[in-house]
């Protein structure tokens, strides 16, 4: 192989590699966001009964 190709499929690998990285980033996001609103919600219904 030579160095344009070399170049070529390293440019493809990376790009693979970092796409990966943020589809798990974003639904990393994406989950903890929802578990975050659904753990207000219940935190505040706890405050609110206890008196």
């Amino acid at each position: 192989m030579n160095h344009e190709s070399d170049r070529r499929a390293f440019m493809i690998y990376l790009g693979a590699i970092l796409l990966v990285g943020l589809v798990i980033v974003f639904g990393a996001t994406l989950s903890w966001n929802s578990t975050s609103r659904s753990d207000q919600s219940t935190q505040f219904s706890r405050e609110a009964n206890p008196s």
